[in-house]
Formats: C-alpha cells, structure tokens, sequence
C-alpha cells in the first residue's frame, strides 16, 4: 500500500457488557474508520449468559470485529489512494495543457501560411515516446524562456497574444511541472529540474543533480546502507540486493524517476516464462518496491511508482505438502540413525515447529511451568512475529538429559541459521520413506501434526497459535492467544505410536 495512502489504526481492547442478559463482545471503532459506522462500538453476541463461556469466546469474536476494521481500512485507503491519483491525472492534464500552449504558439510563429509546419497533439507525443518528442521539448523550452523576456529567436516579433504567454512560461519552469517534464527528457540531458540547473551555479556554486546519479543501480549500494538493514538479518539483505538486481537488468537500469508499473510487470512476465512461483514474483518485486518507498521516504522521488501491483495471476500456484501417512511415519521412525537426528525429527512431529526453530534450541530455552514443559522461542530467531511463542511438549517426547548450549550441532551459516546442514542430513531419510510422493518433504511433518490436531478435535485458533500459523492482521495479533495449558492439553490429544520409547529427563 502506498504509504501516503496508508491508514494508521490503533485498536482498542474489547470488553464484555451485557446485552439483554447475555454477554456481547465490544470495541471501540478507531478513530480514522468511525465515520464509516453508525456507532462509536461494534458488538457481537456471545450468545451466552455464562460469563466463563463468553470470556472463551471473547478472543475469537473480537477478532472477527478487528477484522471488520481491518477490511474497512484497507477500502479507505484504496478510496484515498483513488483519490490522489486522480488528483494527480489532474495536475498532469494541466501540465499538457500548458505544454501545447506553448508548442502551439512555436508552430503559429514558425508558419508562413503554407501550412508545412504540421501541429503536434503533445499527450500522443509524450505518452508514446515518439521521435519527435526531444525536439518538442526543446521547442516548448525555448518559447517558454522567449515569452519569460519578450521574444528572440521563435518570437522575433512579438504579438499581443504572445505576450500574453509571459504567465504560462512562468507556469511551465515552476518546479512541478519541470520534474514532470524530466522524465522525458534525453539521459544525458536530465537534470532534477530545469529550475535546479539555471539556479544552482548562482545561488550556491553547486552543479545540478544529474538524472544519471539517481539510477536504480547508483541508488542500490545507499539503499543497502540505509539504517533499516541494521537490524535485518544478512541473508535478507542479500536476497534483497539480488532480486533488486534481477529488476535492474531486466528494466535496463532506469533513472528512479522513470520507473514505471510497465516494469514490474515486464519482469513478472519474464520470471513466469522461466517457470518462477508466484511467492518468487511477489518477493522479487516486493523488494523493489520496497526500495522505492525508502526513495520515496528520502524524497528522491515523489511516490512510489509500483504501490497497488496485482500479481496474482502471474507465475505457478504454490505448492501445498502432502502430509504423512501413519505407515510412513512408522517407517521413518524404524529407520536406524543417529540420536540427534531421531530426537529432531521427534520435535518436529510432535511439536508442528518449523526446521530452524527446532535446529537452533539452546537448553536455555528448554523451561517447565506448572510441571508442563516446553520451548521458549520468545525471543529466538523466527520466521515472523507470531513463530515468536512457547511450544508446549507433549508427554510422549523424551528429551535427553539436561545439558547446557545448543541442543543440537548443525553447523550454522551466515545467517545464524541451521536450517540449511538439517535440512540435508534429515532429507536422507525423508527420501527412504517408502511409497514417497514428490510434495511429501520434511515440511510434510509440520502439515502432518496440523492433520493431527484437527483430527484430535482441536481448533483451529488452537492450532495455528501451537505452530505459529496466526495470522499476520492486527486483529489476530491482539493478545497473547491460547494458554501453555491449553495448547499442552491439545499436543496431548495427539497419539504418537511411532515414537519408541527412550530414556531420559
């Protein structure tokens, strides 16, 4: 989203009041969204009476409402964001209009009646990049500098009419309308503005930006040196760089200012054509993008010019993994291997947790709480906010007695990540599993222990908080969701008879 059109919400708490003697859920509209609703509060019936009942509902009710506001506020910012591009068709249209003013006037002055000198509709001109488009501009320049002083080359003789151009070529070198015109301007002729050019050596002894300098690839390496990637992690850091890359080739390296939606889909179109998932076009571009909001952030652009994309349709669907069948879990577990890679697998199945959560305990994450244990990843490496929780462990995993560093010794790459040395070693025997399909991978354990709560009667809110799968909106990251004794008793629905037993603590 646009971020000049972006909505900014803060959601308030909910609250449980009673509604013709049963409990409703609460809350306040935010402030930017309430003249979109009737009322200041939303609510919603728990359709109970029991308190204890309504407070179990309580959290899954509020965040229907927060969803509510959250598809309200994105409708608002398109809205906004209409808005503002129309606004902006408006000021263009404007700005042709005093171009052809000018263009006119030059055409009326240089005709000896003859009618040789053919008129030019400067929208088809501009728009289209035509071979006449660098002499028009230089044409409309030349007037307009002419008609600022009263005539020279073009108006040698200066009627009433073209001095009454004197507003309109005052007009044509505001500022505005001179970074509109730059972006057709030749490279090698491109300056931040014309305004910028004629003043800069008289005001300050400084020579004007060249459009040259403001490149996408120029811009890259102060990009990648902005602040933000001080807290990133390296290997987002270098991905982003190359998929900025990919788009500087394909587009052929434009000025910042010259980048247009065109592009993005340009490339999304190369990327399908070598057979690129659809994931894989969206983080591409969404890396660029990316880039060009700090442009836009650093006022080296105006706007971002590849907001609102639709890539939906573009590159192959993702593929979903086939869970595991019981046989082929016992299968797996039969297998001869080491302890470490046993005991890995085992978190991996019972737990729902993602490779590198698991590749990267410490025992210090290792904690019990009311004789229920379970990994703290509260402040380890994660995929997003909500892999940020406490997994319970079910009664059956047997950990090995207590030690002290990491749990495992997977060799770490520079990233601080494990994911890649685990990923080889375990997929050794994920290949052994017999009647194998393609999708089914060492992913397929997470989607297995996912089949198996449903299948345990657990619910889906339940579900998504014990593998991190909550939801990336505001409203389903309000709270701190299940408790450790209910998501404890809901890995305990799970049944693991393929897990040998083993000693330990």
């Amino acid at each position: 989203m646009d971020t000049k059109s972006a909505i900014t919400l803060e959601y308030h708490p909910s609250s449980l009041i009673l509604v013709k003697r049963k409990f409703a859920v609460s809350v306040t509209v935010p402030k930017p969204l309430e003249h979109l609703f009737k009322q200041k509060q939303i609510r919603r019936s728990t359709g109970t009476s029991d308190l204890k009942l309504a407070e179990r509902k309580q959290h899954a009710i509020a965040q229907e409402i927060y969803q509510l506001f959250d598809v309200e506020a994105r409708k608002e910012a398109s809205r906004k964001a209409l808005k503002e591009h129309r606004a902006k068709k408006k000021k263009e249209e404007r700005y042709y209009d005093i171009m052809q003013t000018l263009v006119d006037t030059a055409v009326d002055a240089l005709s000896d009646g003859s009618g040789e000198v053919r008129p030019h509709n400067i929208r088809h001109e501009f728009r289209h990049d035509t071979p006449w488009r660098s002499q028009l501009l230089h044409m409309i320049e030349s007037v307009a500098r002419e008609a600022s002083w009263g005539g020279g080359f073009i108006l040698s003789k200066p009627t009433e009419t073209h001095r009454d151009l004197q507003p309109v070529a005052e007009a044509f070198f505001q500022e505005d309308l001179q970074i509109f015109v730059d972006q057709f301007r030749e490279p090698e002729d491109q300056f931040a503005t014309i305004l910028a050019s004629s003043s800069s050596e008289d005001s300050a002894g400084i020579p004007a930006q060249r459009a040259s300098d403001t490149s996408l690839s120029k811009l890259l390496d102060c990009y990648l040196s902005a602040k933000k990637w001080e807290s990133r992690k390296i290997k987002s850091k270098t991905a982003a760089e190359r998929q900025i890359k990919t788009f500087i080739k394909s587009s052929r390296d434009p000025c910042v200012t010259e980048v247009k939606k065109s592009m993005a889909y340009d490339l999304a179109w190369e990327l399908e054509s070598d057979g690129k998932s659809n994931s894989l076009i969206r983080s591409t571009i969404s890396a660029v993008s990316a880039m060009l909001t700090w442009c836009e952030q650093e006022g080296t652009i105006a706007a971002n010019p590849l907001a609102h994309l639709n890539l939906s349709d573009f590159g192959t669907k993702t593929k979903h993994y086939k869970p595991f069948e019981p046989t082929q879990l016992h299968a797996l577990f039969a297998m001869k291997m080491p302890e470490q890679e046993r005991l890995l697998l085992e978190i991996l199945v019972t737990t729902g947790m993602r490779l590198d959560e698991a590749a990267l305990l410490t025992w210090d994450q290792v904690k019990e709480l009311n004789e229920i244990r379970y990994f703290d990843l509260s402040d380890a490496i994660v995929k997003n906010k909500a892999s940020a929780r406490l997994v319970a462990l079910p009664d059956c995993l047997t950990l090995p007695p207590r030690g002290s560093g990491r749990l495992f010794d997977y060799t770490l790459d520079a990233d601080g990540k494990a994911s890649n040395r685990a990923s080889r070693v375990l997929g050794e025997f994920i290949k052994k599993v017999p009647n194998k399909h393609k999708s089914q991978v060492l992913h397929s354990l997470r989607g297995t222990l996912k089949d198996l709560l449903r299948d345990a009667g657990v619910s889906k809110e339940t579900n998504d908080f014990i593998t991190g799968h909550s939801g990336s909106d505001v409203a389903s990251t309000y709270g701190s969701g299940p408790s450790l004794k209910v998501k404890y008793e809901a890995v305990n629905k799970v049944q693991h008879p393929w897990l040998a037993p083993r000693k330990g603590s």
